[in-house]
């Protein structure tokens, strides 16, 4: 009787353990397939270099129905992007995210009054500190240690008074690639 108590205990053990495992190896897992159904997503909605709006492609169930959204896929190997929106809207933020989802930068009207950006690589970087092209002057220059990212830019729209000038801004956002070369 004490040998099969054992050898229950034994299993029951050995079963809590293989739980376990399974449990976590789900966990850390879940992370990564996650951003890559969020990258996937975003390459479904166009091409790269270009401001896409999430307006009625039921993005996140939790969304701000007082915020409009537009994404933009960006890749550094083909040069530094130039984001850049004209208008006035109550509140704009930006943020940038990585491919693997997370957060590499984020600005807003409240820390720069103008929409206009600059992602570079730490090469791309030292090159444009020789020379600044003149139009880029004013842009600010954010370093970027991955080749490629999504840009969100979201817009607050308060009230419906509002929709035609968020829905121009929106429309002047650009997200492009621009030559080093003069």
């Amino acid at each position: 009787m004490r040998h099969s108590l054992l050898q229950l205990l034994y299993a029951l053990l050995l079963g809590l353990i293989g739980a376990a495992i399974v449990h976590i190896a789900i966990i850390l897992l879940v992370p990564s397939y996650a951003s890559e159904t969020l990258w996937n997503r975003v390459e479904e909605l166009g091409p790269p270099e270009t401001f896409h709006r999430l307006e009625g492609k039921n993005w996140a169930m939790r969304s701000d129905p007082l915020m409009r959204s537009a994404v933009c896929r960006f890749d550094l190997s083909n040069g530094p992007v130039h984001i850049s929106a004209i208008g006035k809207v109550p509140f704009w933020s930006l943020a940038l995210y990585n491919h693997q989802g997370d957060i590499t930068f984020s600005l807003n009207d409240q820390v720069s009054p103008a929409t206009d950006l600059l992602l570079v690589s730490p090469l791309q970087k030292i090159l444009l500190e020789q020379s600044m092209p003149q139009q880029l002057e004013q842009a600010v220059l954010v370093n970027q240690s991955v080749s490629e990212g999504i840009v969100v830019l979201r817009v607050f729209q308060p009230d419906v008074t509002w929709r035609d000038e968020v829905s121009e801004f929106l429309k002047s956002a650009e997200c492009m690639s621009v030559s080093l070369e003069n």
